[in-house]
């Protein structure tokens, strides 16, 4: 009985590093993930921001369009009142 104990000892030691190696592949896999996670967030941010700025610069385009078009406008009206 006693040629047992050092085997079951043995085996229970094999059992835990096993046990303990895994965890590790699973919390590595996990950071990974997180990590993935984190950084597709991060892009999706990235692009509603640049999404924002180009409509933002849109609308200062067309504001520009439409200062543009007003001052032709009174250029031509001051024109043809001189005429």
């Amino acid at each position: 009985m006693q040629d047992k104990k050092p085997t079951e000892l043995q085996d229970y030691q094999l059992l835990l590093m096993s046990l303990h190696q895994q965890n590790k592949k699973r919390l590595l896999m996990h950071q990974e993930q997180q990590q993935l996670l984190f950084a597709r967030e991060e892009q999706r941010k990235e692009m509603q921001e640049q999404s924002l700025m180009a409509k933002q610069l849109e609308q200062q385009q067309q504001m520009w369009a439409q200062t543009i078009k007003q001052e032709r406008v009174l250029s031509l009206r001051n024109r043809a009142a001189k005429l």
